[in-house]
């Protein structure tokens, strides 16, 4: 990202009481039956590991987030709460040579409505798609948006994401892709990023209901 970038990192430690994290694992329980919320287990810890990717401050943080798999946020411009999670199903695996070990994984994201505690969840492939290996090699980070973003450069194309139930013409695999563009939303932004390697993408909801991938937003 340039100076002056539109996304700003929430690096401040995340966490969440016991009765908080069981209201949002109710929400997963019943928009994704099996499936759980991804815990500090299921994500990488050995310090050893992430010291040769991280800095000890930023290791440090991760350490301090009690639920690693889940973020609260602001996804579109109802100026309800929302949030996102990362969540797995320990009983479906992966078959085949490139997916064995994996257990079956989807990224939820889960909109506020006038009713306390009642959401309108939409459901996505994870960053690796929909199997995942445990531990986790990544993050799952909350971004501000602060004025326009630039998805993309002129004349390239970018991922979009259909959520499943998606109201339009929607691709069989539930991804696109679009061409670049500008937009300007006044509320956050996903992030998803593997330790060790470049993999990333920022998520960013359009008003349809499409998330686009501004992984190079600036």
């Amino acid at each position: 990202m340039s100076p002056g970038v539109a996304l700003c990192l929430l690096l401040g430690t995340i966490a969440f009481d016991a009765t908080a994290a069981d209201a949002y694992q109710r929400v997963i329980d019943e928009v994704a039956p099996g499936f759980e919320i991804l815990g500090g287990a299921d994500v990488l810890q050995d310090e050893i590991e992430l010291g040769k990717f991280l800095p000890p401050e930023d290791i440090a943080k991760r350490k301090q987030r009690t639920s690693p798999g889940l973020i609260k946020g602001r996804f579109n411009n109802d100026g309800f709460p929302d949030f996102a999670a990362w969540v797995v199903n320990r009983s479906i695996k992966g078959e085949g040579p490139d997916l064995k070990g994996q257990f079956a994984a989807r990224l939820v994201v889960c909109l506020g409505t006038n009713v306390p505690e009642k959401y309108r969840c939409e459901i996505l492939p994870t960053l690796y798609g929909n199997f995942i290996r445990l531990p986790l090699w990544a993050d799952l980070q909350l971004f501000k948006v602060n004025g326009e973003i630039q998805c993309g450069s002129a004349g390239e194309k970018i991922r979009a994401y259909y959520p499943a139930g998606w109201k339009g013409k929607r691709p069989v695999s539930g991804e696109g892709e679009l061409p670049a563009t500008k937009i300007r939303p006044n509320y956050d932004a996903i992030g998803e990023y593997a330790i060790g390697s470049n993999l990333g993408r920022t998520l960013v909801r359009r008003a349809d209901g499409v998330y686009l991938d501004c992984a190079d937003a600036d």
